[in-house]
């Protein structure tokens, strides 16, 4: 599935996604069961069957909280959030964020915390809360400048993201923050 997905090849990732799983199942390895889980219910997402996206989510997060697997936890809440606020769900996408960027603090995962600091920004900035998204953007790039790895492609997507979503906010101030 990690092979074809990137290449577009949505259905033949699926399908090897969905081997992955019962492979999984019959070796009754939960972890992986609920990262195969997570995986598609991402590409569901990608896809647009979003609903069929977050029942992956929850029964990826359900096994992840019977196994106490904290930064799985904090995934699926972020995906769950994610999927909840392409629905419009906001007040519920931003309650799974908030869990989400509760565990990702606990476990002090840096990128954990750009990631869904990230998002909500965005979730506030798209509900017309200004001040909030700005301090949510902030923080994020805060996170990922302290994550210590600014080599990874995905953190310099992020922070793409972040500065974007800030300009959006106030251009005039924005060189002076994030320089």
């Amino acid at each position: 599935g990690v092979i074809f997905e990137p290449m577009g090849l949505h259905e033949k990732a699926l399908e090897y996604y969905k081997r992955a799983l019962s492979i999984n199942i019959k070796a009754g390895d939960n972890y992986s069961i609920a990262y195969s889980l997570g995986a598609i219910g991402n590409l569901f997402e990608k896809n647009s069957r979003l609903d069929s996206a977050l029942i992956y989510h929850f029964k990826s997060m359900s096994i992840r909280k019977n196994i106490d697997d904290k930064q799985g936890l904090s995934y699926s809440l972020l995906n769950i959030g994610r999927v909840q606020n392409l629905l419009g769900n906001t007040d519920t996408a931003q309650y799974y964020f908030e869990q989400s960027l509760n565990g990702f603090e606990n476990l002090g995962d840096k990128w954990g915390m750009a990631s869904v600091t990230n998002l909500l920004g965005g979730l506030f900035l798209k509900i017309g809360r200004a001040n909030s998204a700005e301090n949510y953007l902030l923080r994020s790039l805060q996170s990922w400048r302290n994550s210590g790895s600014s080599t990874r492609n995905d953190m310099k997507l992020l922070h793409g993201d972040c500065l974007e979503e800030l300009k959006k906010l106030d251009a005039d101030s924005i060189d002076s923050i994030v320089t």
